[in-house]
C-alpha cells in the first residue's frame, strides 16, 4: 500500500509491503522491516529493524473529504502526521485486468469490516465497495472503472490477504 503522508511540512510517500510475518516499510528512499503487535487498543510494540518501541496512536480529525490527523506518542515525543486525502491516492497493486474484469484484490491483509456493493450493482470508479482493515486503519476499496459488479468473493469479518481476489467488476461497454 502507498500513501502520501505529511509530516513538520514534509510530504513524504509511504510504502508498506507485506513481507511474511512482518512488513517492508519504505519511507523515501530508507527502508525498514517492521513488526507490529497490538499491546492494547491503540498502543502497539512495534520492532523496526530489530529495534522494539511502544507507539501510542490517536485519531484526532476525520472529515467528509477523508483527511485523517493521527497523533503518534512514540520515543517520549509527541508526533502529528497527516493522511493526505486518501481518496486521491489509490491503493497500489489492489487490481488486475483479467479477460476484460477488474478483480480487486486487498493492498495487505486485513479484515473486511464492511461490504457495501451487492452482486449485479452497477458501480462507477470512486465507488466504495467495500471497508477493509489493516493495522488498525480502514481503508476503503473502491471501484477504478465503471461497471457490473460480477461476484464477491468475501464476506463482512472475513480475513483476506493479497493473494486472493475480493470482487470482480465487469466493465460496461461503451457506446460509440
Amino acid at each position: 500500500m502507498k500513501r502520501l503522508w505529511k509530516y513538520q511540512d514534509q510530504t513524504l510517500e509511504v510504502i508498506l509491503l507485506s513481507n511474511g510475518d512482518a512488513y517492508e516499510l519504505k519511507i523515501g528512499d530508507q527502508k525498514y522491516l517492521v513488526q507490529i503487535a497490538e499491546i492494547s487498543t491503540n498502543l502497539y510494540s512495534i520492532s523496526i529493524d530489530g529495534k522494539v518501541y511502544e507507539i501510542k496512536t490517536d485519531k484526532i480529525k476525520s472529515d467528509k473529504n477523508y483527511l485523517s490527523i493521527f497523533r503518534l506518542l512514540f520515543k517520549n515525543q509527541d508526533i502529528k502526521v497527516e493522511l493526505i486525502n486518501p481518496i486521491k491516492q489509490p491503493l497500489d497493486a489492489h487490481t488486475a485486468v483479467s479477460g476484460g474484469s477488474e478483480k480487486i484484490f486487498p493492498p495487505m491483509p486485513g479484515r473486511v469490516i464492511k461490504i457495501l456493493a451487492k452482486t449485479n450493482d452497477s458501480v462507477m470508479p470512486g465507488d466504495t465497495l467495500l471497508i477493509l482493515e489493516a493495522m488498525k486503519m480502514q481503508n476503503e476499496i473502491k471501484a477504478s472503472i465503471e461497471g457490473k459488479i460480477k461476484f464477491i468473493s468475501v464476506s463482512e469479518g472475513s480475513v483476506v490477504d493479497p493473494s486472493v481476489s475480493m470482487i470482480e467488476i465487469i466493465p460496461h461497454l461503451k457506446k460509440e
